[in-house]
């Protein structure tokens, strides 16, 4: 992620993510969303305001 410029993760509460989470660098923001598609949109408008590169 580091590589590619990722700063940013935008996401929801699931079981796979708690593993993620703890092993996820430092120097990453992750945003939590109560809703997949909320975090898709949060995403999407991440990239359009910034031009970065985003995960959702």
């Amino acid at each position: 992620m580091n590589e590619i410029e990722i700063r940013q993760i935008f996401g929801n509460p699931g079981t796979t993510q708690l593993n993620f989470l703890k092993y996820m660098p430092k120097n990453l923001n992750y945003y939590l969303a109560l809703q997949d598609g909320i975090s898709i949109g949060m995403a999407e408008g991440y990239y359009l305001g910034f031009g970065f590169h985003r995960i959702s």
